[in-house]
């Protein structure tokens, strides 16, 4: 019955420094979509949460969902991005992101559990533009064998909204 703010705060009384999981359309939709986060002169857009962080994500099962975050905030261990190659790599929103689920639960993790080198790039809230951020930004570089992308129809709607951002249009050209 707690609220995600009382677990990080009785995670913080405990030692554990943590914070609840941040939604990156979230913080752009308050700016209307245009990041207010500048490095060297130019704007640039949050694509996951809190790196290297414990995040309580979510209940939806009388447990919160608690995880570490990998280097760049997403849900996965660390230690995948010192695998070499990535078998598979998914992204999307809530549904990849493993809403309410524990890691070895989630869609990436059930492929984890076949290709062991599989990659979490799912992000809660995350829709068609900043999912397309993720795959040029991460996964040009990685070059995955496999991508898989959750596409969930709800996406189409919010489209109209990313839209607003001339950061995130960049990313069609």
């Amino acid at each position: 019955t707690r609220t995600i703010a009382q677990v990080v705060s009785d995670l913080r009384k405990g030692g554990t420094n943590a914070y609840p999981s941040l939604n990156p359309s979230t913080l752009l939709a308050k700016n209307s979509w245009e990041p207010s986060l500048e490095i060297d002169g130019r704007k640039v857009a949050p694509l996951a949460g809190i790196s290297k962080a414990t995040t309580v994500f979510c209940n939806e099962s009388g447990e919160f969902i608690v995880y570490e975050s990998d280097r760049y905030g997403f849900n996965n261990s660390d230690k995948i991005w010192d695998a070499g190659e990535i078998d598979i790599a998914a992204l999307g929103d809530s549904f990849v992101h493993g809403m309410c689920v524990p890691r070895e639960k989630n869609m990436p993790g059930v492929l984890a559990q076949k290709f062991p080198n599989t990659l979490n790039l799912g992000m809660s809230g995350n829709q068609s533009l900043l999912e397309l951020a993720i795959l040029l930004e991460y996964l040009s570089v990685i070059k995955p064998k496999i991508v898989v992308w959750g596409f969930y129809e709800n996406d189409l709607k919010y489209l109209q909204n990313e839209r607003q951002s001339p950061l995130l249009m960049r990313y069609l050209e």
